[in-house]
C-alpha cells in the first residue's frame, strides 16, 4: 500500500542589504565530495574596517571567479536556473555551468572562498548590481587569484594544455627583434621537433584548435576579470594551465602565422586567436600600469559577446583608467540599467567626446548593421558586430597612422535641451562621384571579383591630383597604403605584389568566367581593363623586386583587412577613396578638427547632417588638405 507525501516547499534565498560603502558578499563553500550537495554560506566584508577579510600577502584570500553563465552549447542563453546552492534550509537557484564549476572548486576537507556575481550579487537589485559592478576593478585586483572556469574537460583538454605549455616556453626571452619561424615552418616535421612540437600531420593541433575555439573566450565580461587578476588560472574540468601560458601560446601562433595552416587543413575548426590575444594584451596593459582610455577598450572589444545589450558599457567600467582620483565611476559612465539601451550608448560616446578625443566616431559602423533604435548617427551601435577594419582606431602605444587634420583641434559641443545633437568644426572637401561594389566576401573570388569592379573605374590613367601616377594611388589605395606588420607608407617595392596578385586575379576571373558566370555578367572588359592597369603598373619597373620575389598574398592579405566591407570610390576632384557600403555618390567627404580621418557625410533635413562613416582618402591622410582648394571653408556642423 502506498501513500502521497505532500510536496516538499522551499524557501528562496532572502539577501540582506548590503551597505552603500563598499561593502561586498563573499561565498564561504562547504566542504563536501564531488557529487554532495551545494551548500555553503555568504559573509558581507567591508573594506573599510576590513572587517571579514582574511588577509593573504596584502589581498584578501578569497578567490574570484571568472566564467560564463551558460553551457557551451548555449553560451547566451536561455537562463536555465535548475540547480541550486542551500544555505541552510533556504536555496538559491543557479545556472547548470555555475553548478559544474562550483562541484569542481569544492574540496572534500576544507571549505572554499570565493567571489562569484551571480551568488555574490542580488541579481533582483538594480542599485545594487550597479554599485557592486563599479566595485569590480577591486574586487579582482584584491583577491587572491582569478580562477578562469571553461568549462568540463573532453579527450583533448590535456593534449591541448601539454601543447600551450610547449609553445609558451618558445616565447621565453624573444623581443620585438626576435626572428620567428616562417609561416611554412609549421609544416617542416625536422624544425617542429626541434622545438619540441609536434608534426603538423597530429592530432594535438586539432585539439588546441578545438580548445581556442571555445565560445567563453569571447565574453567581455572576462576581459577585465582575466586583465585584472593577480594570478589568472585556466580550469578545464581537472587540468589547470597559467592563462600567461595561454596568452603567450596563442602570441607565438600569432607571430608566426602558423594558426593560418592549421585553419586551412581544419576548416570545421575556427581556432581563432584574437579574442585570446585581445586578453593577453590587455593584461599586459595592466600589468604594466598603462592607461587605458575608454574609446580603445570600446573599439577593441566591439566583437565580444554580452547577454545584455548594455553591457557592451558597463562590463568595461572597472578597466578604463580616465576616471576621477577618488575612484568614483562618471554619472555618465554608471551602470543604471534603468536607461535605455539609446541613452546607455549615447551617454558613454558624450563622456569620450567631453575628454577631447574624436576616436569614437571612427566606431560609427555602416546603416546596414545598425540594430538599436533611437541612436544619434555620431553614436556607435555598440551592440552590433563591427565588420570592417577601424581606420582610426587609437593605438594602445599611441602610434598615430592616419593624421587628415594634422594639429586642427576643436572640441565638440551640444546642448542639454538638444542631447542627440552634435556640433562638430568640420569642412566639406569634396564629394564622392562614383563607386564600385562591396567587398563583402574573404574568399578569392569575391576579392577578385571587388578589384575587377574597381578597376572598371579607371578610365583615364592620368597624373594623380597630389602628383605621381594613378595607378600608384590606386593600389595604395584599396590597402589604405598600410600591410603589416605595421608598414605606413606602404613601401614603393609592395607594387611588385600587387602586379602578382593583379595577374592571379585576371587568370581567376577569366577561369571562373568560363565556367560559372559567363550568362550573368559581361566580363568582355575585364581582360583589357586588367591587362591596361597591369601594362601601365610594368612601365618603369625593373624586372624584378629588389629584395626577393613578388608574392600576391601579401597584396591580398592588405586588401581584405583595409577594404573589407568598403566601396572603392572616387571624387569629383579625382581622388580616390574607401568608404562604408551605404556611401552613395552626392555624398560628401569631410575632414572634422580633432578626428584622425575623413568622414562621408550626408546632409540630412534642415541642414544639419549625419555620419554614414570614416573612409580612406589617398592623398590627404597627413593633413594635406587642412587648408587650400576645398569645396568649403572650416565652420560649425550640426550632425543629428
Amino acid at each position: 500500500m502506498s501513500s502521497l507525501l505532500p510536496p516538499q516547499i522551499f524557501e528562496s534565498y532572502a539577501y540582506q542589504k548590503l551597505e552603500p560603502t563598499g561593502s561586498i558578499r563573499v561565498l564561504r563553500l562547504s566542504k563536501g565530495e564531488l557529487e554532495d550537495r551545494l551548500e555553503g554560506t555568504l559573509n558581507v566584508l567591508d573594506p573599510e574596517t576590513a572587517s571579514g577579510y582574511i588577509q593573504y600577502r596584502g589581498s584578501a584570500d578569497y578567490v574570484a571567479v571568472s566564467y560564463t553563465w551558460y553551457d557551451e552549447e548555449t553560451p547566451y542563453g536561455p537562463n536555465e536556473t535548475s540547480e541550486y546552492l542551500w544555505f541552510g534550509s533556504q536555496r538559491l537557484p543557479i545556472t547548470k555551468n555555475l553548478s559544474k564549476l562550483l562541484h569542481r572548486f569544492r574540496r572534500p576537507w576544507w571549505e572554499v572562498d570565493l567571489w562569484i556575481d551571480q551568488i555574490c550579487i542580488n541579481q533582483q537589485d538594480d542599485d545594487e548590481k550597479a554599485h557592486q559592478i563599479t566595485l569590480m576593478r577591486k574586487i579582482y585586483q584584491q583577491s587572491r587569484e582569478v580562477k578562469f572556469w571553461i568549462g568540463e574537460e573532453d579527450e583533448n583538454t590535456e593534449v591541448a594544455f601539454s601543447l600551450i605549455e610547449k609553445l609558451a616556453a618558445l616565447t621565453v626571452g624573444l623581443n620585438e627583434t626576435t626572428q620567428l619561424p616562417p609561416e611554412n615552418a609549421i609544416r617542416d616535421d625536422e624544425h617542429t621537433k626541434s622545438v619540441g612540437l609536434p608534426a603538423f600531420e597530429s592530432l594535438e593541433w586539432k585539439a588546441l584548435l578545438k580548445l581556442l575555439s571555445l565560445l567563453v573566450f569571447q565574453r567581455l565580461w572576462i576581459v577585465q576579470e582575466i586583465a585584472l587578476g593577480p594570478r589568472v588560472t585556466v580550469v578545464c574540468g581537472e587540468h589547470e594551465v597559467e592563462f600567461d601560458l595561454l596568452g603567450s601560446a596563442v602570441t607565438y601562433l600569432s607571430g608566426t602565422q602558423w594558426i593560418r595552416p592549421l585553419q586551412l587543413k581544419y576548416l570545421d575548426i575556427p581556432g581563432r586567436c584574437d579574442f585570446i590575444q585581445t586578453l593577453h594584451n590587455r593584461r599586459q596593459v595592466c600589468r604594466q600600469s598603462h592607461e587605458q582610455s575608454l574609446e580603445l577598450l570600446l573599439l577593441s572589444t566591439r566583437r565580444y559577446q554580452v547577454t545584455i545589450p548594455a553591457d557592451k558599457i558597463f562590463a568595461l567600467v572597472g578597466l578604463f583608467a580616465d576616471r576621477t582620483t577618488d575612484g568614483v565611476v562618471p554619472i555618465l559612465l554608471y551602470p543604471d540599467y534603468r536607461k535605455s539601451l539609446a541613452e546607455v550608448f549615447t551617454d558613454a560616446t558624450r563622456y569620450i567626446l567631453q575628454t577631447g578625443s574624436l576616436d569614437i566616431l571612427s566606431g560609427v559602423e555602416d546603416a546596414s548593421i545598425r540594430q538599436t533604435q533611437g541612436l544619434p548617427s555620431w553614436v556607435p551601435d555598440y551592440s552590433s558586430f563591427q565588420l570592417a577594419t577601424i581606420l582610426g582606431m587609437p593605438n594602445a602605444k599611441d602610434v598615430l597612422r592616419y593624421n587628415a587634420c594634422g594639429e586642427n583641434r576643436s572640441p565638440p559641443v551640444w546642448t542639454s535641451s538638444e542631447p542627440q545633437l552634435l556640433r562638430l568644426y568640420a569642412r566639406d572637401i569634396d564629394t564622392i562621384s562614383m563607386l564600385s561594389k562591396s567587398l563583402e566576401g574573404n574568399d578569392p573570388w569575391s576579392m577578385f571579383s571587388f578589384l575587377e569592379d574597381a578597376t572598371r573605374l579607371l578610365d583615364e590613367l592620368s597624373v594623380y591630383p597630389t602628383g605621381g601616377s594613378t595607378i600608384d594611388a590606386f593600389w595604395r589605395t584599396l590597402v589604405g597604403n598600410f600591410a603589416f606588420p605595421n608598414l605606413y607608407p606602404v613601401p614603393d617595392e609592395f607594387i611588385y605584389h600587387f602586379m602578382q596578385y593583379l595577374v592571379q586575379a585576371a587568370d581567376g576571373l577569366k577561369a571562373w568566367s568560363d565556367h560559372e558566370r559567363a550568362s550573368e555578367l559581361d566580363t568582355t572588359s575585364t581582360p583589357e581593363v586588367m591587362s591596361k592597369v597591369l601594362q601601365e603598373t610594368l612601365a618603369g619597373l625593373a624586372p624584378a623586386p629588389p629584395h626577393g620575389k613578388s608574392n600576391g598574398s601579401l597584396y591580398a592579405a592588405a586588401l581584405r583587412h583595409m577594404a573589407f566591407f568598403r566601396r572603392f570610390f572616387y571624387t569629383r576632384g579625382e581622388y580616390m577613396g574607401l568608404a562604408p557600403p551605404s556611401a552613395e555618390p552626392g555624398d560628401s567627404i569631410f575632414l572634422i578638427a580633432g578626428a584622425r580621418v575623413p568622414f562621408v557625410m550626408r546632409k540630412v533635413e534642415e541642414g544639419d547632417w549625419k555620419i554614414v562613416g570614416e573612409c580612406y582618402v589617398h592623398g590627404i591622410m597627413g593633413g594635406e588638405r587642412v587648408e587650400g582648394p576645398g569645396e568649403g571653408k572650416w565652420e560649425w556642423i550640426r550632425v543629428r
